[in-house]
């Protein structure tokens, strides 16, 4: 919380304290869909099931991501599975970071 002095319509100080919750994001598992602990192919396998066989990707809860969105665009397409599969085969970038 914070103390915060604002004016009336009148020009009298008026004292407000002001609460605010900080929002906490934490993606640990972003790529990692199975949460081994590692992203390998298992997980290539994963997105591969979430995009073309329909399988429910899962979601951290304090994550505003699915574990599957590899590149954190807000949707699990083919495009993941490209990413995915670049970072385990070819050493590609690392999944995106979906918290600010």
């Amino acid at each position: 919380s914070a103390s915060v002095g604002i004016s009336d319509n009148a020009g009298h100080a008026v004292a407000r304290t002001v609460s605010f919750t900080a929002l906490n994001c934490s993606c640990p598992h972003q790529g990692n869909i199975n949460g081994d602990a590692s992203i390998n192919v298992l997980d290539v396998v994963a997105v591969i099931n979430c995009v073309f066989n329909g399988a429910a990707p899962v979601q951290d809860p304090s994550c505003p991501k699915e574990r599957a969105d590899f590149n954190a665009d807000g949707a699990v397409n083919v495009l993941d599975v490209v990413d995915e599969i670049s970072h385990v085969f070819e050493g590609g970038p690392l999944p995106v970071n979906p918290c600010p």
